[in-house]
C-alpha cells in the first residue's frame, strides 16, 4: 500500500512539475526564424507584395512601350531591408532624405544577430553621399550582387500602396525619368529590379548588372537571405510599443486585389 502510494505521490509531482522543466529546455523561436514573430526572415505575404510592386512598375512599363526588367531577389532583398530601416530606426528627417540609412547595420549585435550589415549616411539632395546609395547591393548581399543599385523611395503618412507610390513618382520626373529610362537615364539598360513596401515605405531598386541568384526560386532566396518581415501593418519587425499611437496605420489589403492582376 505504501508503495502504491509512493507511486501516485511521483506521478502527480511530474504531473506537476514536468511541463515546465520540458518547456524550459525547448529552445524559444529565434526572432529571424520562420514561425511568424517579430522580425521573422519572411512570410508568403512578403513574397506577393514585393512582385505586385515589381508588377506595377513593369505594367507601367509595358504601357509606355518599354520591356519588362527581370525580377531581383538580392535587389528586393536590399528594399525590404531599408523599408525596415525607414519604419524602425527613421534615418529621414530634416535635410537627411528618404534615401538615408541610420546607424543600426553598423552596430555588432546587430550583425551578429542578422548576418547582415551597411554604412550609414545622411543622403542629401546634392548627391554628395550617392556612394552611399551604389553600395547598399554589395554590402547587404555580401558581394553576391556585384553591381550598383539606384533606388526611387516614397512615403505616405496615412499608409502606402502599390498604385499610391506610383502616382507619386509618376508626379516627379526626378523619379519618373529611371522608371522610364529618360533624362539621364535614357542610356542605362536595367537587367534587375527589387521592391518592397511596409506600412508607409515603397522602395523600387534598380541595377544594371544581372541578378545570378533569380534563377533560384524567389521562395528559396527569401528563405535563405535574412532580410526582416515587411508585412506587418504596424510596421516590419515592429510592436505596438516601438511607436507612437498617431503613427499606426492599419494597411488595408488593397495590394491583394493589385496582385491579383499580374
Amino acid at each position: 500500500m505504501k508503495r502504491i502510494t509512493y507511486l501516485l505521490c511521483l506521478a502527480a509531482t511530474l504531473f506537476i512539475f514536468g511541463t515546465p522543466a520540458n518547456n524550459a529546455s525547448s529552445p524559444k523561436p529565434s526572432r529571424n526564424s520562420l514561425t511568424g514573430v517579430t522580425g521573422s526572415i519572411i512570410e508568403e505575404d512578403d513574397l506577393k507584395r514585393a512582385k505586385a510592386l515589381v508588377g506595377v512598375i513593369n505594367q507601367y512599363r509595358r504601357e509606355q512601350g518599354l520591356h519588362e526588367i527581370p525580377y531581383s531577389p538580392r535587389l528586393t532583398d536590399v528594399a525590404r531591408w531599408h523599408v525596415y530601416d525607414l519604419e524602425v530606426n527613421k534615418p529621414s528627417g530634416g535635410s537627411c532624405n528618404l534615401h538615408s540609412w541610420s546607424d543600426k547595420g553598423e552596430r555588432s549585435d546587430f550583425l551578429a544577430k542578422n548576418s547582415v550589415s551597411w554604412n550609414s549616411c545622411c543622403y542629401t539632395s546634392d548627391h554628395a553621399r550617392n556612394s552611399c546609395m551604389w553600395n547598399k547591393p554589395r554590402e547587404i548581399s555580401d558581394g553576391a550582387y556585384k553591381g550598383n543599385g539606384y533606388e526611387i523611395a516614397a512615403r505616405n503618412g496615412r499608409g502606402i500602396t502599390n498604385y499610391r507610390a506610383l502616382e507619386q513618382w509618376k508626379g516627379s520626373p526626378l523619379h519618373l525619368d529611371p522608371i522610364l529610362n529618360r533624362g539621364k537615364w535614357a542610356k542605362s539598360k536595367w537587367k534587375a529590379i527589387g521592391a518592397a513596401i511596409s506600412s508607409h515605405y515603397a522602395v523600387v531598386w534598380f541595377g544594371k548588372e544581372t541578378d545570378r541568384s533569380a534563377t533560384t526560386s524567389m521562395e528559396d532566396i527569401f528563405r535563405s537571405n535574412r532580410a526582416p518581415r515587411a508585412s506587418s501593418n504596424i510596421g516590419p519587425g515592429m510592436n505596438a510599443d516601438d511607436i507612437d499611437e498617431n503613427e499606426l496605420y492599419s494597411t488595408t489589403y488593397e495590394w491583394l486585389e493589385e496582385f491579383s492582376k499580374f
